[in-house]
């Protein structure tokens, strides 16, 4: 085998933006990508490898799930991305809405103050709630679609998820400055870096009256659990981005259950959660964590104030 046709597994994570645990654990629960093997054991990849993972990159960003890209090859998923031929329709996918055109030349133009105004008249028609369950996260999927169709770079789909990320802190913040509601931690676990999830999760629970403790992203277990005793919280909340890897997420899932006092609710939510069994209660729709939230809020406050 000559070195030029391979690449490590460090490379092919890089070419793709992925991590070598993303595509390890893909492997490992789909069988792609699979590798060969140099002599002393290390995997190494074909180049042509990179152009199917951009491809189910992009089809994710439009919301089909890894698990059925990974079955197709790579004519069915340039269908599917690109639209041409015949498109492949996958059944757990909905397809995104165009951008408007006024919203797509705010993103062009980097005109933050006309996409936080838009932000706005959406929360004043629909309230946050429904802002953070339905109109954002559509309006995500359409960015990445229209990244994935060339219409959009990269630096244009980063751009509105940092505006995005800073008007949603505005708004749970402004919540959280009078709540007096039960006490509970946000943070993504270490390793993960994606944290638009936590800021969907934030809002809503300061939208249910909660108190949060915002800490971000790639956090420890010790940090979390020194922080639940420093602000006296009920619970910990930690997104997951479909991007992680499940078996670090469990192995730091169990380490973090072990440290937190039994007394200590865990919640984990986001599309790398699924199956989680040392977590308390496990969410993949805001809808229902909401639900959840309204639900216990009651409770929850009575045992915020004996803690206090």
């Amino acid at each position: 085998m000559e070195d030029s046709a391979v690449m490590s597994i460090g490379a092919l994570a890089r070419a793709v933006g992925l991590t070598e645990g993303t595509l390890r654990n893909w492997e490992r629960r789909y069988g792609y990508p699979k590798p060969e093997r140099t002599p002393g054991g290390h995997r190494v990849y074909r180049p042509e490898v990179v152009a199917v993972l951009k491809l189910v990159c992009s089809a994710m960003r439009m919301g089909h799930r890894p698990a059925q890209l990974l079955k197709m090859n790579q004519s069915q998923l340039e269908a599917l991305v690109h639209r041409h031929g015949q498109v492949v329709r996958l059944p757990a996918a909905i397809p995104a809405k165009p951008l408007e055109s006024g919203f797509m030349g705010a993103i062009l133009r980097f005109d933050a103050e006309r996409l936080f105004k838009s932000f706005r008249a959406r929360v004043a028609k629909s309230g946050l709630l429904r802002f953070v369950q339905e109109d954002a996260r559509e309006m995500m999927r359409s960015v990445g679609v229209a990244w994935s169709e060339g219409e959009l770079e990269i630096e244009h789909e980063h751009f509105v998820s940092e505006v995005l990320r800073d008007f949603l802190t505005a708004k749970w913040r402004a919540l959280n400055a009078n709540a007096d509601g039960p006490r509970v931690v946000c943070g993504t676990l270490a390793g993960e870096q994606h944290g638009l999830g936590l800021h969907f999760a934030a809002c809503t629970l300061a939208a249910n009256g909660y108190h949060v403790l915002f800490l971000g992203t790639d956090l420890p277990a010790t940090s979390i659990c020194s922080a639940v005793r420093e602000h006296r919280a009920v619970a910990v909340a930690i997104s997951m981005s479909e991007f992680s890897e499940s078996e670090a997420n469990e192995r730091m899932i169990r380490e973090l259950r072990a440290e937190l006092p039994r007394s200590i609710e865990l919640w984990t939510g986001g599309g790398g959660s699924d199956g989680l069994a040392e977590s308390d209660a496990t969410f993949t729709d805001l809808v229902a964590f909401s639900g959840f939230l309204s639900d216990r809020v009651d409770e929850l406050r009575a045992r915020n104030d004996q803690a206090l």
